[in-house]
């Protein structure tokens, strides 16, 4: 029986724990976020963010200098860039905004709103997710994807093509540097990506079996070449895959240890139980550093400290988790494996 989802920490009460460690006033109203549009339909009224000001249901709002909408109300859904709540009393007409119109949350941070602290959060998950892979933790599986690399319209030994979350670039120390032969190229990493394990090629439209690719990420990365036909080689660096390029577009199988999707907002659950403290501090972290702060090593000090804990807690589960091993194989070379 799978563990409810209830279960696992939502993770407005990982950014309620960080605004506490920052000193961002957990109870007062917080920052003041203008509206482009506020009106009313039947009781219910909807007010429409240039920004997402990262509100949820049940948050407690305070509506400022909107005529007929003031007030203090709790939020019936928040999402996105857009919140609903119930007042009877509102006018049909939109309200008008101006400048000092404002609405503004109870405890979600006069500086530290979720939404600043979202990227912070999703960093953090994705660290104690590689901890609890390295221990073969049975939470990942591996997936496969597929992306076409388009090819060079020039040779230049310099230069690597990258392929990360957001798309595909070129880094070279030419100038001008070589371009793609296609305008635009669309292809990226898998969103629930979490490490590659093996890349294989083969050229775009061709119908013969994907070639095995060779991963020189520990093996001194990538080497100084004209571009082939062929990308080759791999390496990953910083969350991305780099490749020499090629003369041609060439299309790669990549299989991959799929991590917990990232989260958007306060609503969402963290899918590692009783990780509370190692996100609140290592986000805690990672705020304060982007600001110039110091004295955060007790912080980082504490977030290792419950990241160990927890790694430690699921492989003494997986100790005791039962496994049968298989029979000898008669064929040469392979032995006893578990399973």
């Amino acid at each position: 029986m799978s563990v409810p989802t209830t279960n696992f920490p939502q993770v407005r009460i990982i950014t309620n724990l960080v605004r506490n460690l920052l000193g961002d006033e957990p109870i007062a109203p917080g920052f003041p976020f203008i509206p482009l549009t506020i009106q009313s339909s039947a009781g219910e009224v909807t007010a429409t963010f240039g920004v997402n000001p990262g509100f949820i249901a049940d948050d407690q709002i305070l509506v400022s200098n909107i005529p007929g909408y003031n007030g203090t109300f709790t939020l019936d859904s928040g999402s996105g860039s857009q919140i609903t709540w119930q007042d009877g009393s509102a006018p049909s007409s939109p309200g008008v905004i101006s400048q000092n119109s404002t609405i503004q949350g109870y405890g979600t941070g006069k500086k530290w709103t979720d939404t600043m602290l979202m990227a912070f959060v999703n960093s953090a998950y994705r660290a104690l997710q590689r901890g609890l892979k390295a221990t073969g933790s049975t939470e990942f599986r591996v997936a496969q994807a597929f992306v076409t690399i388009p090819g060079l319209t020039f040779l230049e030994p310099s230069t690597q093509v990258i392929l990360d979350f957001t798309g595909l670039s070129i880094d070279s120390d030419a100038n001008p540097a070589p371009t793609f032969d296609v305008a635009n190229p669309i292809g990226s990493l898998p969103t629930d990506l979490l490490l590659p394990r093996k890349l294989w090629e083969r050229q775009t439209g061709a119908s013969y079996d994907f070639e095995r690719m060779i991963d020189l990420t520990n093996t001194g990365g990538l080497p100084s070449r004209p571009q082939g036909f062929t990308l080759s080689n791999w390496e990953w660096v910083g969350d991305h895959l780099a490749f020499i390029g090629a003369q041609q577009d060439n299309d790669i199988k990549i299989e991959y240890d799929r991590g917990l999707p990232m989260v958007s907002d306060g609503s969402a659950q963290l899918l590692v139980l009783n990780s509370e403290d190692y996100h609140a501090y290592s986000v805690a972290s990672m705020a304060t550093k982007s600001r110039g702060g110091k004295n955060t090593q007790e912080w980082d000090a504490a977030a290792e400290e419950s990241k160990e804990k927890l790694i430690n807690a699921y492989t003494r589960t997986q100790q005791f988790t039962a496994r049968r091993s298989r029979g000898f194989s008669s064929r040469r070379g392979v032995s006893r494996r578990w399973y």
